[in-house]
């Protein structure tokens, strides 16, 4: 109980339902942008994460998705849980990290004092803002953010595991793709692109 903020938000959206898996993206770099913590990076496809005290831990995660019932046109569905209790209170994450909460972050650098100060309900409209900012400015006509998220991307340059299905393979992450997949370089020195199951960095874990 009160560990953490947990928000859906959503409604109809004017895009094309393919372009809809990208959005978790988006929301996580609009969540990115409000909280504005130097450290803080996206996790590909759909999670938060920062570098603390040396070693990258999960602050929060998101899941997007498009629902629709007979009859209605399709909207779409964003959840976000942020946690606010210290990490410790916490099990692991997926993926192995460590989590870590605002608690955690409270007096460290760049973390903006307003943010420590604000009730629960103000913290979750400020996000919520946002994210909706950030996907109504693409509806809207807007370019993707490509610059943005890939400065926002964690891991870059650093060896990464990938859960390929049937396989895993360590790379060097590179970047995104401009459909919002990964961009990685093989140890063999090929450059490959894709959308994997999963990501988890093999460096920085304590």
């Amino acid at each position: 109980p009160a560990s953490g903020l947990l928000l859906t938000l959503g409604g109809a959206v004017r895009l094309p339902v393919a372009q809809w898996p990208r959005l978790s993206l988006l929301a996580g770099l609009a969540v990115l942008e409000a909280l504005a913590l130097p450290q803080l990076r996206l996790k590909w496809p759909n999670d938060l994460v920062v570098l603390h005290y040396g070693h990258w831990h999960k602050l929060a995660g998101l899941l997007c998705e498009c629902v629709q019932r007979p009859g209605t046109e399709p909207a779409w569905l964003c959840g976000l849980g942020l946690n606010l209790a210290p990490g410790k209170d916490f099990p692991p994450a997926a993926g192995g990290l460590p989590i870590v909460g605002l608690a955690d972050l409270q007096g460290s650098a760049g973390l903006d004092s307003a943010w420590q100060h604000l009730r629960r309900d103000e913290l979750a409209a400020r996000l919520a803002v946002q994210i909706r900012s950030r996907v109504e400015a693409l509806a809207n006509g807007g370019l993707w953010p490509a610059a943005a998220l890939d400065a926002a991307l964690a891991f870059v340059g650093e060896p990464v595991t990938l859960d390929l299905g049937n396989t895993t393979q360590v790379v060097t992450l590179l970047g995104l793709t401009p459909d919002g997949g990964l961009r990685w370089r093989t140890a063999d020195g090929h450059e490959q692109t894709g959308v994997p199951l999963s990501i988890r960095p093999t460096s920085h874990l304590p």
